[in-house]
């Protein structure tokens, strides 16, 4: 439900500005963007109560230890948010449809619209689909799936079907890391581990956009064909971690 929630807001939101573009322009879609920003802000200090009370924790229990299997989550969600950078996390896809594709400001909005409602209807079905599932392989293979579908989109030049595919795969790849990266750490530290993850996997992984200055001139194809053999790379050492699924729920 929540993932629906944030699809559901991309695809409304260049919808909006397909529909307002030519009327009001950057500067008027940007104080909207403000406006709404600020309304969304105000609504969470006054309605949202904290239901998780703090606990106190053992100072010795608070460390983090990297063993084996830690240490590769850590690896293949570098790879995976590497693979992300130059993917649904970067100006590639837009671009492509600029430069390569020749769509309008309106079409490349309307195109993303189609892809945030597919992803939001897809995220309440694998919403479901995930409590039966192994969440390492199910994050291997989504993660994996992404970005060749959408290099797929790249070489046939603008097949709709591989695009949204590709939004689809990444949406459930989304869902599926956080379970079961949560369940690799004690009850105690999770909030630590989580915060751990996302910072060593998020700085890594914008290191990819440097990576294009080695191509810097040839063509637009490069980024995804990077992503792809970093997904290949996520999936060989996320899908090392499968097993059980019991062995990965939420203690």
């Amino acid at each position: 439900m929540t993932s629906f929630s944030y699809n559901l807001g991309l695809a409304l939101g260049p919808l909006l500005g397909a529909l307002l573009f030519e009327k009001i322009g950057i500067s008027g879609l940007l104080k909207i963007y403000s406006i709404t920003a600020l309304v969304v802000g105000i609504i969470r200090w006054l309605f949202l109560e904290e239901t998780l009370k703090a606990k106190e924790v053992d100072p010795k229990h608070i460390r983090i230890n990297l063993d084996r299997k830690k240490t590769l989550t850590f690896i293949g969600g570098s790879f995976f948010f590497l693979s992300l950078s130059l993917t649904i996390n970067g100006p590639y896809i837009s671009l492509f449809q600029k430069e390569i594709l020749n769509y309008s400001q309106k079409e490349i909005n309307l195109v993303f619209t189609q892809m945030g409602i597919a992803c939001a209807i897809a995220s309440l079905i694998f919403g479901k689909m995930a409590d039966h599932m192994d969440s390492a392989k199910a994050w291997a293979v989504t993660s994996l799936l992404h970005p060749l579908l959408l290099l797929g989109w790249v070489m046939i030049k603008g097949s709709l079907i591989l695009l949204v595919g590709s939004a689809i795969f990444a949406e459930m790849a989304y869902i599926a890391y956080p379970i079961f990266v949560s369940s690799i750490f004690e009850e105690s530290i999770r909030a630590k581990g989580l915060g751990m993850f996302g910072f060593v996997t998020g700085s890594i992984g914008s290191l990819s956009p440097l990576l294009l200055n080695i191509f810097e001139g040839q063509n637009l194809n490069i980024p995804f064909i990077l992503a792809t053999i970093f997904g290949l790379m996520s999936f060989s050492v996320i899908i090392k971690l499968g097993g059980d699924r019991n062995e990965h729920k939420q203690k």
